[in-house]
C-alpha cells in the first residue's frame, strides 16, 4: 500500500476518494476503515490533532455499526497518540479497556468454538451408535 511505501500523498488521496464512495453508499464499515487509515496517515505525518478526529470519528461509526471488533484496535491507536501527547493517564487507561475487550470477545469466540465443538462430538456420537445398531438389526435379522 502507499502507507507502507511512505507516499503519503497518494495514500492521503485514495483514503479520501474510498471515503467519498462509502459516504455515497452509506456503508459505515467501509467509513470506518477510512478513518482508521486517515487518522494512521495524519499520525505517522506527526499532525497530532487530526487523528484523534479520525479516530474519534471511526470510533463513532464502529459503535452505530456495533463493530466491536474494532473497538480494541482504535482504542490502542488513541493510546498511542496519548502517549506522543504526553496523555499517559489515558494512554494506560485505553489500553486497559482495549485489552479487556479483546480478551472479552477472545473468551466469547473460544466459548462459540468450544460449544460448536461439543456438538460437532454428539453428533459423532449419535451417528456412530446408530451405526451400531443398524449393525446389530442385519445380525439380529440374519
Amino acid at each position: 500500500s502507499f502507507f507502507h511505501l511512505k507516499d503519503f500523498d497518494k495514500a492521503f488521496d485514495y483514503a479520501h476518494k474510498a471515503l467519498a464512495l462509502y459516504q455515497a453508499v452509506n456503508d459505515k464499515s467501509g467509513m470506518m476503515e477510512c478513518h482508521t487509515t486517515l487518522g494512521a496517515l495524519h499520525f505517522a505525518n506527526k499532525q497530532w490533532q487530526q487523528p484523534r478526529d479520525n479516530y474519534n470519528t471511526a470510533f463513532a461509526l464502529a459503535r452505530e455499526g456495533s463493530f466491536t471488533h474494532y473497538f480494541s484496535r482504535l482504542l490502542r491507536s488513541q493510546a498511542r497518540l496519548d502517549s506522543v501527547n504526553g496523555n499517559y493517564r489515558q494512554a494506560f487507561a485505553r489500553l486497559q479497556r482495549a485489552y479487556a475487550i479483546r480478551d472479552s470477545l477472545n473468551n466469547f469466540k473460544q466459548k462459540a468454538d468450544y460449544d460448536r465443538l461439543l456438538v460437532q462430538h454428539r453428533t459423532e456420537q449419535k451417528e456412530k451408535e446408530n451405526e451400531l445398531l443398524k449393525q446389530a438389526n442385519v445380525i439380529h435379522q440374519m
